[in-house]
């Protein structure tokens, strides 16, 4: 539509109304798109009003010609009401491909203008950019078409890019894709050279509510080794024994742990130059949110060696299926099948008859411990470290409720009398709890608890939780002792406290994400509730210093409590344990490991007053049911007795990477039907352990 009028001014005027008018009918478009049958009326829209927008656009470009000419305008309005429509324009087309689903804007408050100025150009909406989709779409062509300019202008026939373009007949025939696709990532993946193979295992067939017994993908230890070693020696070691002396790990082990005197590879010291000593892992993840399948069950391995690596170098994926399929039979036909062929990886006997690839290098394999979270633990390993039952240690006769004080679960001396116990277990029992406990090595001992689980996301949230609400009630962040409701005074001083961590995060220039403490997220909504304060592991270790600095700082007042002065030094001993874990390497010095076990017992016996005294405390007193005993303080007493004894690192055998690792499988697996979770899970991971390992044999990082 052409401009109406000839006059500078009221031109200008005329474009400004039509532009507003423009802008305030593209706010109605989110609301329209909400319906499906609107959508291609309003991309027709969106196409035409952008036009509109180039017309007024280039007549003020016009403008802008006839002033260079020298005819007579208002110079001074048109060059600014350019650069305003120009803007404008930008902002309008960002806003309309939002409102047509091309990007999706972040939600929260906008943030108010500096300019306070009450001219109407000010008020118009400021606009985030946006990357449209045909942008990106530029941009992976662009990347084809280079990838296809480094191999000389034609693509080779196995070429994974020059595949893909190939897909559903060169994009003809577009139902074809899909399955195109997933042939691609099949085909791809076995260039790993690992096979996929497949097990009987009883499981629950959910559709026609009954046990089973189901073929299950597996990709076993040994075929995976095996793939390993023909990709290359180099990388074989690389991935399973690290950088570090192998024959000096050993050597220590001989010397200071038992567990390692009555292993079954103590026997052949020959091997360990290059012993590998592996380890099983398994979690669940949540996968299928809101629906039936829900978490996904993982089952990995991994070598205790490998610690430097990145979690995609330490951790291999044996197996994965929806949780909703296992029975009460699934994980011990899973662990038994899994163990026939590690048995024959960790006898030197059946090796050689297997005549396994890597015996050529004089490698050779041993099984070292059995990993996972509490929860995993104690499912899969038979139910030995059962955490709700009064007997619930599988390493002493520790109690929860005991007629002698030194058998129980708050006797966290040396002298303690669960201290001098042991459990014992017959080898047909284990056997019959599970099958993994048929491996040679395979113990309850070697059920290792780690930091990050057992600490980090265990007693790490209780002491935050119950260190944070009593720093709270005592006034450091403010006055609880007035009048008003408890949760109402508690969040006012919780608000307090998390602007003083982002502060404090800020100084010490920390990156770390934590939500706002909340009542909800401490747990603690009257005197009554155990405070457990919700966190990453990370997040949590973070907090943890954080709160140390602040409890020892606030017991250093002159009028500071006995209380006070209790928390600060529960506070202190854990977050100096944990730098000595930290800064040590995987082998402790004898100081390290006198210095990791005396804060250790310090932090719990200063735990164990707290909760007495929190006990003890009535009515409005700080601290009234603030600090929880859990079996996880007992498994962090086991770990200070072990790192005295062993002078191994902790951090060896932390799940840190695990998780990531865990995270990972289970974004593959979001990625499949439910029906062929476990194979199309596999293929993908296989699939992407190819193109890992080839980064690595080009010397790239991944």
């Amino acid at each position: 539509m052409p401009c109406p009028n000839t006059d500078p001014v009221a031109a200008l005027d005329w474009l400004f109304s039509s532009l507003e008018k423009d802008l305030k009918e593209s706010k109605m478009w989110p609301i329209r798109l909400m319906q499906h049958k609107h959508q291609d009326t309003l991309r027709n829209l969106l196409a035409k009003h952008s036009q509109l927008i180039e017309e007024k656009y280039f007549v003020l470009q016009q403008w802008k010609v006839q002033k260079d000419a020298g005819q007579s305008l208002d110079l001074a309005v048109l060059t600014g009401v350019i650069v305003d429509v120009a803007s404008i324009r930008d902002a309008y087309l960002g806003d309309a491909a939002a409102a047509a689903g091309l990007s999706k804007p972040k939600g929260g408050k906008k943030r108010k203008s500096a300019d306070t100025s009450q001219d109407h150009r000010s008020k118009r909406p400021r606009l985030t950019p946006f990357i449209s989709p045909h942008v990106l779409a530029q941009e992976t062509a662009h990347s084809a078409v280079t990838w296809c300019k480094s191999l000389g202008g034609k693509l080779p026939p196995t070429d994974l890019v020059g595949r893909i373009g190939r897909t559903g007949c060169h994009g003809r025939h577009k139902g074809n894709i899909e399955r195109d696709c997933q042939t691609v990532i099949n085909t791809f993946g076995k260039r790993f050279g690992a096979t996929i193979s497949t097990a009987p295992i009883r499981m629950w067939n959910p559709k026609k509510s009954r046990i089973e017994v189901k073929n299950l993908p597996l990709i076993f230890p040994d075929d995976f080794a095996s793939a390993l070693w023909a990709r290359s020696p180099q990388l074989f070691r690389k991935m399973l024994l690290g950088d570090g002396n192998v024959r000096e790990y050993w050597e220590h082990c001989r010397n200071f742990c038992d567990w390692f005197r009555s292993h079954p590879s103590y026997n052949h010291p020959n091997n360990w130059d290059n012993m590998v000593p592996m380890s099983l892992y398994g979690d669940d993840v949540q996968t299928f949110r809101n629906s039936e399948c829900g978490a996904m069950s993982i089952v990995a391995w991994s070598s205790d060696l490998s610690t430097g690596n990145s979690f995609k170098s330490r951790y291999f994926l044996i197996t994965a299926f929806s949780e909703y399929e296992e029975c009460a039979y699934t994980f011990n036909d899973l662990m038994s099948e899994i163990s026939k062929r590690i048995i024959m990886m960790v006898t030197p006997k059946m090796a050689r008859e297997k005549q396994y690839p890597w015996l050529k290098g004089d490698y050779s394999f041993m099984l070292s411990s059995l990993q996972g979270d509490l929860k995993w633990v104690n499912h899969t390993y038979g139910n030995l470290f059962d955490y709700r039952s009064n007997d619930f240690c599988g390493y002493c006769m520790c109690k929860k409720r005991h007629d002698v004080i030194g058998m129980t679960l708050g006797d966290f001396t040396a002298s303690a009398l669960h201290a001098s116990t042991t459990r014992v277990y017959r080898h047909e029992d284990l056997v019959n709890r599970s099958a993994v406990y048929t491996i040679p090595g395979a113990h309850p001992k070697r059920i290792l608890h780690d930091m990050a689980h057992s600490q980090y996301l265990g007693t790490g949230k209780t002491l935050n939780g119950g260190a944070l609400v009593v720093l709270c009630e005592t006034g450091l962040w403010g006055n609880m002792q007035g009048p008003g409701k408890y949760d109402e005074k508690l969040q006012v001083a919780l608000q307090e406290a998390h602007a003083d961590f982002l502060a404090w995060k800020k100084q010490n220039k920390i990156a770390c994400t934590q939500p706002r403490f909340t009542l909800a997220r401490v747990n603690r909504r009257h005197r009554q509730m155990w405070p457990v304060l919700n966190s990453k592991a990370i997040a949590g270790k973070t907090i943890s210093f954080f709160l140390t600095e602040r409890a020892v700082a606030w017991a250093n007042r002159p009028n500071a409590t006995l209380w006070e002065k209790t928390l600060a030094t529960c506070l202190w001993s854990y977050a100096r344990m944990v730098s000595v874990m930290d800064s040590a390497k995987s082998i402790f010095t004898e100081a390290e490991a006198e210095q990791f076990q005396e804060h250790c017992f310090v932090h719990l016996q200063a735990y164990a007053n707290l909760n007495v005294q929190g006990f003890k405390a009535k009515g409005k007193e700080p601290g009234r049911n603030c600090f929880v005993l859990l079996p996880k303080h007992h498994f962090l007493y086991h770990a200070g007795v072990d790192a005295k004894e062993t002078r191994l690192n902790p951090k060896h055998f932390m799940l840190l990477s695990a998780e990531s690792f865990v995270g990972y499988v289970g974004r593959i697996g979001r990625r499949t039907h439910r029906s062929s979770l476990t194979l199309r899970t596999i293929q993908k991971y296989l699939a992407l352990m190819h193109l890992h390992v080839q980064r690595l044999e080009r010397g790239e990082q991944s």
